[in-house]
């Protein structure tokens, strides 16, 4: 009896502790990605430069490697948790690249088009898998 109080009362809940570590993840992710689109904004009105913009995109993506690293270390006792666990991380990985392009037009003075586009689709896949982790509360 006092085990189940205990566990009512800390969560001793698997599935609630993978779901709040997946929420953990995209939040994270989400974040990271708001950050290097700010920084591109920001260049591209000249309000910082892109050495600064690069220095944020270095610690975006440590982030987003945290994130990951989050999402391919849980332990997963229900098989209905694969879904969600693949949804996160496939958003993550998006994030990342979206990052890493545009980590590497703010080094290599090309356009940052292509990297506003993918940190925008990051944005909408984390979006998705944050509010199907939550529907599932």
């Amino acid at each position: 009896m006092v085990v189940l109080l205990v566990c009512g009362l800390v969560g001793c809940s698997g599935t609630s502790a993978v779901r709040d570590d997946l929420l953990q993840a995209t939040t994270d992710a989400t974040a990271a990605v708001r950050s290097a689109d700010l920084a591109l904004g920001l260049v591209g009105v000249d309000r910082t430069t892109r050495g600064h913009g690069s220095t944020v995109f270095v610690d975006m993506n440590r982030q987003l490697d945290d994130a990951s690293k989050t999402v391919t270390g849980l332990s997963l006792d229900d098989p209905a948790q694969f879904t969600d666990r693949d949804q996160v991380l496939d958003a993550v990985h998006s994030a990342q690249l979206a990052v890493v392009t545009g980590r590497d037009c703010l080094q290599t003075s090309v356009s940052c088009s292509a990297a506003m586009v993918r940190l925008r689709q990051a944005e909408e896949l984390l979006g998705a898998a944050e509010q199907k982790l939550r529907a599932g509360q």
